[in-house]
């Protein structure tokens, strides 16, 4: 028999049985509790007749749990992370009683960047998803269309503006990590993806970097939390090559190892060197993502095919590239119009065309 008490300090605990087990929980929300109550009885009265459990009565966490078991070790870590703020919130409430207006309206107050909300976001709505496909709710209340998180502001793009500042900050770092900058801006890798990089993901000879893992918070990771973007092969142009040649050291399987040999500790790292390297230069302070954001902007004042940069930086859609670096097309525009110029200009040019090719009319 279950039982529902309103609890002298507040919220309110229900007891009974579940799955054969002795169970007393609390909940700070009468409904919740109501709702738990009476799927302990709905479950007593099946288990009477026979009947298995009723799939729609099942709690957030247990959700979550189911869902979070289907992953590894590594993996977990990050999800659960990002879960933990909508378990808090929602654990005890069944998942068929999750309202898209309440789920909203709780992410908006929650005190953290649009970024964060994002990506807890996205792990619920993944969680939820689930358990429509497992049949525990009819519909994702976290769906896009129900709940969106806040935008995020326009991003902070105050890249190197050459490849001379670049190389100034790299000869005044320390020697340790005197490749590092040219490498970062070479590459337009994050932070999180060249902390864990080894020699084995690099191919000299193809000219290609596989990015096949993360770091965060010092928890290598396999999987980003991205799309399959963000697992990608870059291409090393020559300057990245340089870097690496002169950064080769076959004593650590890490290519920018901690002076301890291991993993980078970012926090520590940009305090102890990063920073240093700007003591008496004349060059404003970048915060290290602005090695990504030089590679970009470098590689648009190239002429490089922004579809190409968008590729290589691992956005999912081009549009992202271009309300980063939008503002710096202006340079590509002018040489574009300069090689249209130059080809009307040459009055003896022939358009070439292919007379075997079929596609050709």
């Amino acid at each position: 028999m279950s039982t529902l008490k309103k609890l002298h300090g507040g919220g309110y605990e229900v007891r009974g049985r579940c799955n054969a087990k002795q169970v007393r929980k609390r909940f700070s929300r009468k409904k919740d509790a109501q709702d738990y109550y009476r799927r302990l009885d709905v479950d007593a009265e099946r288990r009477r007749a026979g009947l298995p459990r009723e799939r729609g009565d099942f709690t957030y966490r247990e959700l979550t749990d189911a869902f979070l078991g289907q992953y590894d070790r590594t993996s977990k870590k990050w999800k659960r992370e990002m879960l933990d703020y909508s378990i808090t919130e929602f654990g005890d409430a069944l998942v068929r009683t999750l309202d898209s207006d309440e789920i909203g309206s709780w992410l908006h107050a929650l005190p953290h960047g649009p970024k964060t909300k994002q990506h807890i976001l996205d792990a619920m709505r993944q969680v939820l998803g689930q358990g429509v496909e497992w049949g525990y709710l009819a519909r994702n209340p976290a769906r896009s269309k129900a709940v969106q998180a806040p935008r995020a502001s326009v991003p902070d793009v105050r890249p190197f503006g050459s490849w001379d500042e670049v190389a100034a900050v790299a000869a005044a770092s320390d020697p340790r990590y005197s490749n590092l900058a040219t490498f970062g801006c070479s590459t337009g890798l994050r932070p999180e993806e060249w902390i864990p990089l080894e020699w084995e993901d690099v191919n000299v000879s193809k000219r290609t970097c596989r990015i096949a893992k993360v770091c965060v918070d010092g928890v290598v990771r396999t999987d980003q939390g991205k799309t399959d973007a963000a697992f990608r092969v870059v291409r090393l142009q020559q300057t990245a090559l340089d870097a690496l040649a002169a950064q080769a050291n076959p004593q650590n399987r890490l290519i920018f190892a901690a002076p301890n040999g291991g993993l980078i500790d970012l926090d520590n790292w940009r305090e102890r060197f990063w920073k240093k390297a700007f003591d008496g230069l004349s060059i404003e302070y970048r915060p290290l993502l602005q090695m990504r954001h030089t590679y970009a902007t470098l590689a648009l004042s190239a002429g490089a095919d922004l579809y190409f940069i968008s590729k290589e930086l691992g956005h999912r859609d081009i549009r992202t590239t271009l309300k980063y670096y939008a503002r710096f097309q202006p340079s590509v525009d002018e040489r574009n119009l300069g090689l249209l110029d130059a080809f009307s200009a040459d009055t003896d040019t022939e358009i070439q065309t292919d007379e075997a090719d079929p596609d050709v009319s």
